[in-house]
């Protein structure tokens, strides 16, 4: 009996010993990944403040976690240095970064304003409709006006389109109606829909090529078939020059295809990145996926 309560003693206290071993073992291993990360987080603090464009890369790698040391660099007096927190906001994302962008729509640099919509248009302010709607109300800045809407227009369906919709029929300003305009109908208002497929449809040269990317903004395939009268655009509207010396003509419904592509996710038998024309056949076959979408 106690060579038996001796072995089994003995095996307790060995179980012990191994599990008290392996704890010890993974706390080390843990630490150096903390202080590799905090080390991370400090170099990110460094470069920005240093303006070094290597501060995205180490942005990029840490992700939503490099978040929370960026924010107080986007109050630095240096308006450079205000401004790289802000691009590197744009990489690590989260609600804190579109809640600081919209406080940074305030700031006294054009460059910094610039740069805090462009945080906010790739990550949109959601939980901040009323806010956004009151620095929409309140800006006298031009470009302010033309890209809050487009990023309100990002949080559909979560926002309410009518205070927008209401802006829209008042506004007088050309360019800010029109991305009300292009807003309105991703956020799926039927009359603004209706006006926009117009607008697109009557534009001529260039010009089409910006409604095209509006088309990619609504990053829903509704427009598609509004698409198909822009397959048979042929006239040229831009020649790229790739080795820089021979031009090459590139036609509307050379932008068209790929958009369309893009739009509705079809997988296609021709590569779609290219900087020469489409040949007919390959036309023919997106314009057949484009008839077969639904308005």
């Amino acid at each position: 009996m106690v060579l038996r309560n001796g072995k089994f003693l003995y095996i307790l206290i060995s179980l012990n010993l191994l599990l008290s071993l392996t704890f010890c073992s993974q706390k080390e291993a843990g630490q150096p990944k903390n202080k590799e990360q905090d080390m991370d987080l400090q170099t990110l603090v460094n470069q920005v403040k240093e303006k070094r464009p290597e501060a995205q890369g180490t942005a990029s790698r840490l992700g939503q976690q490099g978040t929370a040391v960026l924010v107080p660099l986007t109050d630095d007096p240096d308006p450079e240095v205000r401004n790289m927190a802000l691009i590197c906001l744009a990489i690590t994302g989260g609600s804190q970064a579109s809640e600081t962008a919209l406080k940074k729509l305030k700031d006294e640099d054009a460059q910094v304003v610039a740069q805090a919509l462009q945080v906010l248009s790739k990550h949109p302010p959601f939980g901040m409709e009323k806010e956004l709607l009151e620095i929409y109300r309140t800006a006298q800045d031009e470009t302010i006006k033309e890209d809050l809407p487009l990023i309100a227009g990002r949080m559909s369906p979560q926002i309410d389109p009518a205070p927008w919709k209401e802006f829209w029929k008042r506004e007088t300003n050309e360019e800010v109606k029109k991305s009300l305009l292009t807003a309105l109908a991703r956020m799926g208002d039927e009359q603004a829909r209706q006006e926009f497929v117009k607008q697109m449809l009557a534009s001529q040269g260039t010009e089409t090529l910006n409604w095209i990317e509006q088309c990619k903004y609504m990053e829903n395939p509704w427009i598609v078939p509004h698409m198909l009268p822009w397959f048979n655009r042929q006239e040229v509207v831009v020649y790229l020059t790739p080795d820089l010396k021979n031009k090459r003509p590139m036609r509307v419904v050379d932008f068209v295809i790929p958009a369309v592509i893009e739009l509705t996710g079809a997988q296609v038998s021709f590569p779609v990145k290219r900087t020469d024309p489409f040949t007919p056949e390959e036309i023919e076959q997106v314009r057949r996926i484009a008839a077969q979408v639904k308005k």
